[in-house]
């Protein structure tokens, strides 16, 4: 494992570099920078990405959570707890898990993968995230994009 800790590393390293570079910009703005947990392999696990986050000691940092990007290394709803305070936005789409899969398993339609929507739910109240959320799932239209996210917010996805 020597070259993942290697390129682990050197990833820190460059996002680190970026964000003391654009972090004043974003202060001066008023804009946040939303560091999305993407499908890298980088900080996946909750605390991991916390702490990276929180490694900045800047309010125009926080986290772009995506809760199916890593729901294959933790449940959603420990993401949630884990990023709280630090979350700007939510991006939401479904991942199955299926550990004899490629990748753990397969993103699939909102309600169809292994995510627990009401769990998840309660722990955005819990934490009390009320920003952005925005959507990804193929396969729907508008209007049943509009129901899930409807049933999301109520809690009954």
């Amino acid at each position: 494992y020597p070259e993942y800790v290697q390129a682990q590393n050197d990833a820190t390293k460059y996002a680190q570099d970026a964000m003391a570079e654009l972090a004043p910009y974003a202060a001066e703005l008023g804009v946040a920078i939303g560091l999305e947990n993407v499908w890298n392999n980088l900080w996946v696990m909750p605390d991991f990405a916390s702490a990276f986050v929180r490694s900045f000691k800047n309010a125009w940092v926080k986290a772009y959570l995506d809760l199916g990007n890593h729901v294959r290394y933790a449940p959603a709803e420990q993401w949630v707890e884990a990023l709280s305070d630090q979350i700007v936005k939510l991006h939401i789409k479904d991942f199955k898990i299926d550990r004899a899969a490629k990748n753990d398993g397969t993103f699939v339609r909102i309600g169809d993968g292994s995510i627990d929507w009401k769990r998840v739910r309660r722990m955005i109240e819990f934490v009390g995230y009320s920003g952005w959320v925005s959507i990804e799932s193929s396969g729907w239209t508008d209007a049943e994009h509009s129901a899930i996210m409807d049933r999301f917010f109520n809690g009954s996805l």
